[in-house]
C-alpha cells in the first residue's frame, strides 16, 4: 500500500515508501539534497534503517552546524531542526504525525486500518443511557456528528445510594430499562427504632404460677437487647420435689418423739397436707424418774435402791420392799452412817459406821459390817 508523508517545516512529499529520515539519509525530512563531500559520505554510511546516525563518528559530525551531533539530530542538514521534530504523515485511512526524538523517527500515527470508506452513509450508534449518536465517515474513520441525543438520567440496572432512613436503613434506587431512576427504597432496616424501649409480662416461678415484667432496649444499630426480667410475683411456698418434716413429743411423757411429713405440690408449688404421725414406742420404766417399776431392779437402777446414801433413822417402814434388801443411810439420831436391812416391814439398823457404806446396797456383803467385823 503506497503512503505519503510530509515534514511540517517543508512542503515536499514522497511516495512509494517512507522516504524520510527514517529510511533514506539522502532524502531528509527537510527536503534538502544530500552532501557529496567525504564527511557526508561517512555520515551516510553510518546511518541505520531508522535514519539515525550510529557510526563511531556520529558524535563528531554536525553537518548543519546547529550544535546538535548527527547521532541525535533529527535532520543534520537543517540547522532549524534539532533533536526533536514532528512531521505530518497519512495513510488511506487518514492523516497522522511522525515524531523524532534524539535522531530516532517513530511510526506514523495515522490509522492503518480503515473503519469506513469515503462516501459511506452516516450511521447511528448507542451512546449510553438509552441515547443515540449520529456519526459520519471522515478520512476512513467514524466521527461524531453532534452530541448524544435522547440520553436518560442513568444506565439500566445502575444503582444509587442515598442517606440513612427508617430503622438504621439505607436509601437505594435502581435505574430502570428506560434509563430513568426508580423510586427510593429504604433497605436493610433493623428490627427497631434506636433508643426505644419495649416491655412484656412473663410467667415465672418454679411452677410457672407467678408473673413478672421484662424490658428491652433498641440499641444504636437498631437491634433489640436481651430481655431483662424484673422480680417475680408468686404465691409459691416451695419447689417441686421438696419435703418438710414436723416433730413432736410422744404422748404419755415417755421422752420419745414422733414425726410427720408433707410434700410440695408440683402444680401449684404450695405445700400439701401433713401425713400421719409416726408410731410412738410404748412407754416403759425410765431409770432416774424416781420410781422403781417394770423390769427395774435394785442392781440395775438407783430408783430401786430405797434411798441408799440418803438420810433416815432406823424403824421406818419398808412396805413393798423385798425382805433382806440392804441400804446404807446417814442417821441423824446417831450422827453417823448406818447399814440397814428390811425385815418385818421396817428398816432395822444393823451396824453403826459400816466398813464401806457406798457398796452396802441391795444385798448383804462384808461392807455392811463394822470395821472390826460382823460379830
Amino acid at each position: 500500500m503506497a503512503s505519503c508523508w510530509c515534514v511540517i517545516v517543508a512542503s515536499s512529499c514522497a511516495t512509494g515508501g517512507p522516504a524520510d529520515p527514517a529510511r533514506d539519509v539522502n532524502a531528509r525530512a527537510d527536503g534538502a539534497a544530500a552532501s557529496t563531500d567525504a564527511s557526508s559520505r561517512d555520515d551516510a554510511s553510518d546511518r541505520s534503517e531508522t535514519g539515525a546516525c550510529r557510526g563511531e563518528r556520529c558524535d563528531e559530525i554536525d553537518g548543519d552546524s546547529d550544535g546538535v551531533p548527527a547521532r541525535t539530530d533529527c535532520s543534520d542538514r537543517d540547522p532549524s531542526v534539532g533533536s526533536t521534530q514532528d512531521a505530518a504523515c497519512m495513510t488511506e485511512c487518514g492523516s497522522g504525525v511522525r515524531r523524532c526524538m534524539d535522531g530516532w523517527w517513530g511510526e506514523c500515527s495515522a490509522p492503518r486500518a480503515c473503519d469506513c470508506a469515503t462516501g459511506t452513509s452516516p450511521r447511528t450508534i448507542d451512546c449510553g443511557n438509552c441515547g443515540s449518536q449520529r456519526q459520519t465517515c471522515e478520512d476512513g474513520r467514524w466521527v461524531d456528528d453532534g452530541a448524544c441525543a435522547g440520553a436518560g438520567a442513568c444506565a439500566p440496572a445502575a444503582e444509587e445510594l442515598g442517606g440513612g432512613c427508617g430503622h438504621c436503613g439505607l436509601l437505594r434506587r435502581v435505574c430502570g430499562s428506560d434509563c430513568a431512576w426508580g423510586a427510593w427504597l429504604c433497605e436493610d432496616e433493623g428490627a427497631c427504632r434506636a433508643g426505644t424501649d419495649e416491655s412484656r409480662t412473663e410467667t415465672c416461678g418454679a411452677c410457672g404460677e407467678g408473673t413478672r415484667s421484662a424490658t428491652r432496649r433498641c440499641d444504636a444499630t437498631c437491634t433489640w437487647s436481651a430481655w431483662e426480667p424484673g422480680s417475680c410475683t408468686t404465691s409459691a411456698t416451695c419447689s417441686p420435689g421438696e419435703t418438710s418434716a414436723e416433730t413432736a413429743a410422744c404422748p404419755g411423757g415417755c421422752g420419745t418423739t414422733q414425726q410427720r411429713t408433707r410434700s410440695c405440690d408440683a402444680t401449684t408449688c404450695t405445700w400439701g397436707a401433713y401425713g400421719a404421725w409416726s408410731t410412738c414406742p410404748a412407754c416403759g420404766p425410765s431409770c432416774g424418774d424416781g420410781a422403781c417399776g417394770g423390769t427395774e431392779t435394785c442392781a440395775s437402777c438407783s430408783d430401786c435402791r430405797n434411798g441408799h446414801l440418803g438420810t433416815a433413822d432406823g424403824g421406818g417402814s419398808c412396805a413393798g420392799v423385798p425382805a433382806e434388801t440392804w441400804r446404807c443411810v446417814y442417821s441423824p439420831m446417831f450422827r453417823a452412817y448406818t447399814s440397814q436391812v428390811c425385815r418385818g416391814g421396817i428398816w432395822q439398823i444393823f451396824v453403826i459406821g459400816p466398813r464401806d457404806c457406798a457398796t452396802c446396797v441391795c444385798a448383804f456383803n462384808a461392807s455392811c459390817c463394822a470395821a472390826s467385823g460382823c460379830t
